[in-house]
């Protein structure tokens, strides 16, 4: 059998601190995906790094796996059932856990709002004025500021076919 390129292996390690420890930085990751089985594996992975009080930010087009990336997310963190995009309610909260902690998984999809919405009118400072809340955004590009919070900011593209390919900013931890 042909090993995978380290491009298109599912991510499986710890990424990478990067070495500059400026506060705010962050350890930038580009990979690809093959298929929607692979873009859940690296969902698995990136859940197994999240911490309560993250926000997640997801940029891509339409079809390009948000969705999947984030229903991955939430059965790693223990989301019972079929998390469907809040396209319409814009907002859903899910009973979830890392590890010992019960945590909310919050799964914002902003695709409807008109642009330069604010953290309060999105329900966003709500979210992340409470403890133990991970906060998934669709479509961030509508927000007019970002949120306060530890940021994942990651790019999804369409590579033809069931090829994407991911941009993955992580917060640094320090």
């Amino acid at each position: 059998a042909m090993q995978p390129s380290a491009k298109t292996r599912p991510l499986t390690s710890r990424l990478p601190k990067s070495q500059n420890g400026e506060a705010g930085a962050m350890t930038r990751v580009v990979l690809t995906t093959t298929s929607p089985e692979q873009t859940a594996a690296l969902g698995f992975d990136l859940a197994s790094r999240l911490q309560p009080d993250d926000v997640v930010l997801l940029n891509g087009d339409l079809g390009t796996g948000k969705t999947t990336l984030v229903q991955s997310i939430g059965r790693a963190l223990g989301v019972v059932g079929q998390m469907q995009s809040p396209t319409f309610t814009i907002m859903a909260e899910y009973p979830a856990r890392i590890g010992d902690v019960p945590i909310v998984l919050a799964h914002l999809d902003l695709y409807r709002l008109e642009s330069g919405i604010d953290l309060v009118a999105a329900g966003i400072e709500d979210l992340t004025d409470r403890a133990n809340v991970v906060t998934m955004i669709e479509w961030p590009d509508r927000l007019a500021q970002l949120p306060d919070a530890p940021l994942w900011i990651i790019s999804l593209e369409h590579q033809g076919g069931d090829s994407r390919r991911f941009t993955i900013l992580e917060p640094d931890r320090g």
